[in-house]
């Protein structure tokens, strides 16, 4: 007897076709990578948070290492509020400091423009009062890293992402051939609600990433990364602080507590975040640094021709393998589970908590 559910099934598999704009795969182009050269120290960090005793407790750690440097930094926290927002931006506060304490090129595991345009949209959420309650808890630690991403803009950082699975210059090279409407792209006029939809009528876009766009070894030209106009518009010193004034009151509004820590007050000026790709041996990796194009004057997408100023360094560290002083950052960094417990234990005792009553449910996030 024939099953009629799977032989419907087997009908419109049949009938399935493939989209015709999905065998667009517009390839990344690679020039030549620059000889390896000079010494940058690593910065990476790791955390967790967990339940104790009805309180939430928040742990983030980072560690620097470089030939001759050595420089860590912890910081525990006891919240009466959850927050996975709260942590994220512990843990990059934390990694921040440490990185700030360098001397020479650093480079820094992870993302410039993801938090950086994540943390300012979060900022502007609580104002407008578009917040969830885990991003309104997480405000102050925001504010911190922000203010610390500030500082670190007159540094010499490179922010080194192993193969993320990002679309960011796929997406700028399959609108680069739509005319008006690549104009209104770059300047930041288009919402990602927008471009999705437009992405999905014009069978544009297709699953792989930009990783997948690249064969061979080199580095690829730049991408400026701008914030989109509305954002980019309250970056205005005037506008800036009123959104910081509101932030701040509908902060104390929601938690009774106030916030007197350091603020990020010229984010306009901070340098756009430059991306590039670099491929090498087995290693595809996003390259970001901070440009000289202020946020408030940078287009949402525009093409750079200079190189990153710290891939001879990365490269100098890699030999055969990742970078050295990254990979050994990131293994002293990481949290491990017996590791969290004992700051638990040593949240306890100076709290006056009692060990008995601690759960043992831990939530980590590296």
């Amino acid at each position: 007897m024939s099953d009629p559910f799977l032989d419907l099934f087997l009908r419109k598999v049949k009938e399935l076709k493939v989209p015709a704009g999905s065998g667009t795969r517009p390839k990344i182009a690679l020039r030549p990578l620059p000889e390896p050269k000079g010494s940058a120290a690593g910065v990476d960090g790791g955390g967790g948070a967990a339940r104790v005793s009805g309180k939430s407790f928040r742990v983030a750690r980072a560690v620097a290492v470089g030939e001759g440097h050595f420089d860590r930094e912890l910081e525990l926290e006891l919240s009466p509020w959850e927050s996975s927002a709260a942590l994220e931006a512990l843990r990059s506060s934390v990694e921040l400091e440490v990185a700030s304490r360098v001397k020479g090129r650093v480079l820094l595991d992870g993302s410039a423009y993801t938090p950086l345009s994540k943390w300012i949209t979060r900022v502007i959420r609580v104002a407008m009062g578009r917040a969830k309650l885990s991003e309104i808890i997480a405000l102050p630690k925001t504010l911190e890293a922000l203010g610390k991403l500030e500082e670190l803009g007159k540094k010499r950082v490179t922010f080194v992402s192993k193969s993320p699975m990002i679309k960011i210059f796929k997406e700028y090279l399959l609108l680069k051939e739509q005319g008006e409407l690549f104009e209104k792209y770059v300047r930041g006029r288009l919402s990602r609600k927008e471009l999705k939809e437009l992405g999905r009528r014009r069978e544009l876009f297709e699953p792989s990433a930009d990783v997948d766009l690249i064969e061979g070894e080199g580095v690829s030209v730049g991408l400026r990364l701008g914030l989109q106009e509305p954002l980019k518009n309250l970056l205005l010193p005037s506008k800036w602080k009123r959104v910081l004034d509101m932030a701040l009151e509908n902060y104390k509004l929601y938690t009774n507590e106030t916030y007197d820590g350091r603020l990020p007050k010229d984010l306009c000026f901070l340098g756009a975040p430059v991306a590039w790709w670099a491929s090498y041996g087995r290693w595809k990796v996003l390259i970001e640094e901070l440009g000289d194009k202020p946020l408030c004057l940078a287009r949402y997408r525009e093409e750079v021709g200079s190189f990153p100023e710290g891939l001879p360094e990365l490269l100098a560290g890699a030999g055969s393998t990742y970078n050295v002083w990254l990979t050994l950052a990131h293994s002293l960094s990481t949290l491990k589970g017996e590791q969290m417990l004992e700051y638990i234990k040593l949240m306890s005792i100076q709290k006056g908590l009692g060990l008995d009553e601690i759960r043992e449910e831990l939530i980590y996030v590296m």
